[in-house]
Formats: C-alpha cells, structure tokens, sequence
C-alpha cells in the first residue's frame, strides 16, 4: 500500500516509515500495562499512515491457566469507511505537522510548548483512528467470549491444530497464498478470513500473545516488507511487556518489603514495650537494695548490685532506641515545631543524661566558641536527641579521658554548623555511607568491644531531616571522627 503522506519515490517512503517507527515507539514507551501495548500495537498495524492493515486480533497466551483468550480486536468494515479514515488521517497530518512547526520555535524556551509537541508526537497517529473504531466494538466483544486450552508443558498438544502451529512460530508468517495454508476454527472464520499474517509476541519468560492481520477490504497481498514491519512491530511489542512485567515485579517486590518492614516495626515496638516493663522493675528493685531500703549489704554485693545497675541502664537505653525507631517508622516525627532554639542550652541540658558514658571511660565534653552561639530554627526535644546520639557515640568510641568537642562555628551568617569531634577510632571511608543505616555496625562481630544496636545514628538522620537540617560525616582511621549540623540561624527581632 503507498504511505498516505509520502512524497513520491523511495525517499517518501522511507520518510514516512521513519514517522510512524518513531510515534509507535513514543507511544509505547508510555504504555503502563498490557491493553495500553495492544492499544498501540493494533492501531499501527491497521492505521493507513503506518501498516495498512484493515484487521487486526490479539489473543492472550496465558501458560499459568493453559488458555489461549481473544483480548482485542479493530478492523475497517468498508472501503468507503477506508477512504473516509484516510482523508481524516490526512488532514489531521497536515494540521499536526503546521502545528509541531510552530512548537518547534517555542519548545526550547516554553515548557507548554514542549510538552504539547510530546503530546502531539504520542497522540496524532492513534486519536482519529479510535473515534472511528475503537477497541470496544462488536469484534472485540466476540473475540473476547473465544478461548481454547491448550498444555504449554507438553508443547501444546490439548490445542487445536491451527494454534499449535501458530504457537511455535519465531517470526512472522503470511497464511492463505501459494498454498500455505491453516484450517481456521469455526468461530475464528468470521473475523479472520482471506491471506493473513500471524507472529508471536514473546518475552524473556515465555509466549504471550498471538496478532493476527489481514488485508480483506482492500484485497492487497501480504508483501514481504509487511512482515518485516510485522516482526519490528512483535519485538516492540514483547519489550513493552517485558518492561511492565519487570515493573509490576518492582511493585510488588515493594509492597511485599513494606509489609515486612512493617512487620519489624510492630515486633521492635511490642518486644520493646514488653521488656520496658520488667527493665522498669529491675531498675527500681536494685536502687532500693543498693539505697539499703530491704536492708544492709556488704561491698561485694554493693559491687554486684553497681553492675546489674550500669548493665541494666545500657539494656534500658537500648530498649529506648528501639521504641524511638519504631515509633517514628510507625508514625513519622511528630510534635515537631520548628522555632528559635538555644543550641548551647541545649547541649547543656543534654549533658546530664550522658553521666553513664563519662564514668565509664572519663570522658568529658568540651563546648568550643567563638563569640555568641546564635540560636536556630529547629525543635528543641529533637536536638536534644540529635545531641544525645551523636555524643553517646564520640564518648563510646573516644579512648580514656580523651575528651570530646562540640565546635559552633557561624557560616555565611545564615547557618550555623555545630560539629562533635572525637579522637576515636575513626571510620573506614567505604563505610561512610552506610553508618546511617538502622542496625549498622561497622564491627558486627560477636566479640566487637563496643555494645550498642546500630540505631542512634538512623535516629539522628531521621531526626535532622524531620527539622529541615543536614548532617555531614568526616572520619580518619585512628584519628577520629566529626559529625557537623548544618542549620538556619533565626533572625534576630
């Protein structure tokens, strides 16, 4: 058949084969699922102004329920209805072209502009081609009632002969001339008839389609560069699916790690409620023994009693880390009010709270500044948080009596940057990025010295994020480490 608007001799042709090659992969790239690829496949293959085609039928091959299923069907019932379609389909063309012309102009300095002329490159092959039919016809609503078994393990054999041939096809093939010819079934008869072509569409999983085409209005041969155009438009095809096969994996695969990750969270809060309750008790118990309440001890037992109490105040930390983690998955950060804040109070506030890691190694936390701190714009409680997890760590890590610092330094007069310097144990560079994950440890070993969860840090990026600041991580093996804050400096009124 000769393109529709292709200027005379080779060259037309060639160009208009370019134009729709170039609209049929725009529109496929665009398709989410399966009628969306068939849509397009479909409209190309009957379109005047691609293959020419005047039938076209798509049927499913479901190997998971062995059944070959009629999905879609669109057809020219005339050759009045053709001649009418063309003249649209020409006008429509020419109007397009004028119009992506003057987009043209714009598209480089206009967003509208830009994204009308994607619209148009999508669009202008297949809008006039549905009006007229459509794949919600009479064809299609008979083509949908057909189904036949079939055994894909063993090659098919419960199919009808004209299927288990058709099934095993690697390329297109032309059916009806030169004595190459199928028994259609019965109730295929009215919808296929005269020399028609038939390819597969397969993907790197198996078969899963079957189209049909034919020419019977305008009685035209199936040449051997539609065929070449037919398997271009099967490869097409069977990518497309591919691709939203592989996402509707991703999908799910994502759906299924929120359930899971869902499912840690409500196990991390329970177990933590759960063992708050008795840690609480223990606690209590051992302070009133130790305070001599039940009556005198000895200093061996003050002793044993001092160790039950220091472990049971790291096992209470931790449990504590566990319920902030799961209540802010849970949850989210909330009761976050972002207003000006004293970070300087603050890190004295929070100081107290450290009193178990500076009897443990006597490590004492130096403020270092240079004139007036300036507050920022933040939520107290949650710096207080940051705070206590980014000094609970340097005080871990920090060898005997090296002391820790907390460096205010105002930058650009708009943030202030407050650093927590260690002389500890530093970090390997390719673990950098991965300290800020919930449950990282660097040691991850059973006989690692240091105890903890590997939660304080995820804490604290969930936290600087929830208040609009940032954190940055510099560290050098056997130097130590610094983590800075980054925040806005409020106006001063």
């Amino acid at each position: 058949m000769a393109p529709l608007d292709a200027s005379p001799g080779r060259l037309g042709y060639l160009l208009n084969q370019v134009r729709w090659v170039t609209r049929v992969s725009a529109a496929l790239s665009t398709a989410l699922n399966r009628e969306d690829i068939y849509s397009v496949l479909i409209s190309g293959l009957v379109s005047p102004i691609a293959l020419g085609f005047t039938n076209a039928l798509v049927f499913d091959v479901d190997e998971s329920t062995d059944e070959i299923k009629g999905r879609f069907s669109i057809g020219i019932g005339s050759l009045e209805e053709l001649e009418e379609m063309r003249d649209e389909l020409r006008s429509e063309s020419e109007f397009i072209e004028k119009r992506k012309a003057e987009l043209l102009e714009k598209a480089a300095e206009d967003d509208m502009a830009a994204s009308e002329l994607k619209t148009l490159e999508l669009s202008s092959q297949w809008v006039t081609l549905f009006q007229h039919l459509g794949t919600e016809n009479e064809q299609t609503r008979i083509l949908r009632t057909l189904r036949w078994s079939l055994d894909s393990a063993g090659g098919y054999e419960t199919a009808p002969l004209f299927f288990r041939r058709l099934l095993n096809l690697r390329a297109p093939r032309a059916f009806g001339d030169n004595g190459n010819r199928l028994d259609i079934p019965s109730e295929l008869e009215a919808l296929l008839s005269g020399p028609f072509a038939a390819v597969p569409l397969r993907t790197n999983r198996g078969l899963r389609a079957l189209v049909f085409v034919d020419r019977r209005i305008t009685g035209e041969p199936i040449t051997r560069e539609d065929l070449d155009s037919l398997d271009w438009f099967a490869t097409q095809g069977a990518m497309a699916i591919q691709n939203t096969e592989l996402i509707s994996d991703l999908e799910n695969a994502y759906s299924e790690l929120k359930a899971v990750d869902q499912l840690k969270s409500n196990f991390l809060s329970i177990i933590s409620h759960e063992l708050r309750t008795p840690l609480t008790a223990i606690t209590g118990f051992v302070e009133l023994i130790l305070n001599e309440r039940a009556g005198d001890i000895t200093d061996p037992q003050r002793n044993l009693l001092g160790r039950v109490a220091k472990n049971t105040g790291h096992l209470n930390n931790m449990v504590n880390d566990l319920i902030e983690i799961a209540e802010i998955e849970a949850e989210g950060v909330t009761d976050i009010s972002l207003v000006p804040v004293d970070p300087l109070n603050t890190l004295f506030a929070t100081l107290p709270k450290l009193d178990y890691r500076r009897r443990d190694n006597r490590v004492d936390v130096h403020p270092v500044f240079d004139g007036e701190v300036p507050n920022i714009i933040c939520d107290e409680r949650a710096l207080e948080r940051i705070f206590f997890h980014l000094l609970d760590n340097a005080m871990k890590f920090s060898p005997d009596e090296v002391p820790v610092e907390v460096q205010f330094e105002s930058r650009e007069s708009t943030r202030l940057a407050i650093s927590i310097c260690d002389r500890g144990t530093g970090i390997p560079a390719d673990k950098l990025k991965k300290i800020f994950d919930q449950f990282y440890q660097i040691d991850n070993s059973l006989t690692r010295s240091h105890e903890g969860l590997g939660i304080g840090l995820a804490v604290t990026r969930m936290l600087t994020q929830a208040t609009r600041g940032e954190i940055r991580v510099e560290s050098t093996l056997g130097k130590g480490s610094r983590f800075t804050l980054l925040y806005p400096v409020a106006e001063i009124r």
